[in-house]
């Protein structure tokens, strides 16, 4: 798609946080054919911790990761077995991810700094603002608007951004 090479075409966490994700993701869809083991446990383990490294969003994969380990204890997976493979992932993650979520809470008084960050873009425009301007309606059809567009990719500048414009 367009769009995805030109942001993928830049440098930024995209690319990598989109190879972990997929990674983590065929460990587990493999895990369901031929079980969880310590090698997937470890593979696992490295992929998440390396996720999170690269993007917050990764979080998310904790999440995927619980799903998945409930579902396998539903397809048979022993639980006694199961759980260990878990801590064995969790372990890699804390020794790969976990001086990072400590560094934040040092720096910035929070574990994921949000206020930071919300702190940094408190000038940009919001949803909200664009709602204020042109009403639900007006708002709807220019997100429709730009997510067509935007297929096809969108260039433009900070100031035709600011106009709502494309």
């Amino acid at each position: 798609l367009p769009t995805h090479i030109a942001i993928t075409s830049t440098v930024n966490n995209d690319a990598p946080t989109e190879v972990l994700f997929s990674c983590v993701l065929l460990i587990l869809v493999t895990s369901f054919r031929g079980g969880f083991t310590a090698n997937r446990a470890l593979y696992l383990g490295l992929a998440v911790g390396l996720a999170l490294l690269v993007k917050a969003t990764a979080l998310l994969l904790i999440l995927i990761t619980l799903f998945a380990l409930v579902l396998l204890k539903k397809n048979g997976q022993e639980t006694r077995q199961l759980l260990s493979y878990a801590l064995l992932s969790m372990g890699v993650v804390l020794i790969l991810s976990g001086w990072w979520f400590v560094r934040n809470g040092m720096l910035y008084g929070e574990v994921l700094p949000l206020q930071s960050f919300k702190r940094a873009f408190a000038g940009t425009a919001k949803a909200s603002d664009f709602v204020q301007g042109m009403g639900w309606g007006g708002y709807l059809s220019w997100v429709g608007q730009w997510t067509f567009q935007s297929f096809f990719a969108v260039f433009g500048t900070p100031k035709s951004a600011e106009k709502g414009g494309i």
